[in-house]
């Protein structure tokens, strides 16, 4: 085999690299003409502390949903709604209905520009003083009480059709399975 010793050898590799730029810098340029359009919406369901009787003593335990727009693209939310493990069809909840904690609520439907934010407000009782509390998450049977309290999925609804999920913390969880046991 003879060595390169001249610039064939290096203009030999001119063709695999211009295809390669081309394919990278193409993909590129429609990764940023596409971001812009995409409904970017950070969602999460956490524990929380609210004052309730003296303003300035936190000691009302809350579930928060807050759901912030991150992208550029402004959005209207319209509502979440809930998925449980063995239960057909989406559960929509209104937490702004509440008497103490309605107020505080983020009322549907809402504009979220780009930084802005949303929040519903959960009773840390709420989920227990449903009027049929066996048909959502503390179902009779223990074992799908689990399956529900620790697999239920929350979706945000937007006006543009696009169903962003929320994050839920481990602790949330954890919480509402230590109240359907009693503990």
């Amino acid at each position: 085999m003879e060595a390169c010793t001249t610039w064939e050898c290096i203009n030999s590799f001119a063709n695999w690299l211009s295809a390669v730029g081309t394919i990278l810098i193409t993909s590129l340029a429609l990764w940023l003409s596409v971001r812009d359009r995409r409904i970017n919406i950070k969602s999460v369901l956490s524990l929380g502390l609210l004052p309730s009787s003296s303003p300035g003593i936190l000691d009302n335990p809350v579930y928060v949903l807050s759901y912030t727009n991150i992208g550029p693209r402004p959005v209207t939310v319209t509502n979440h709604y809930w998925c449980l493990p063995f239960k057909k069809g989406n559960i929509f909840l209104h937490p702004y209905t509440d008497i103490k904690l309605g107020r505080l609520c983020s009322m549907p439907p809402i504009e979220l520009t780009d930084g802005k934010e949303g929040r519903a407000f959960y009773a840390q009782d709420f989920f227990s003083k449903l009027e049929h509390p066996e048909d959502f998450l503390f179902h009779k049977n223990r074992y799908i009480a689990w399956l529900r309290i620790h697999y239920f999925k929350i979706h945000i609804v937007t006006t543009t059709g696009a169903k962003p999920r929320v994050k839920i913390h481990r602790a949330v969880r954890n919480r509402l399975w230590n109240l359907y046991r009693g503990a």
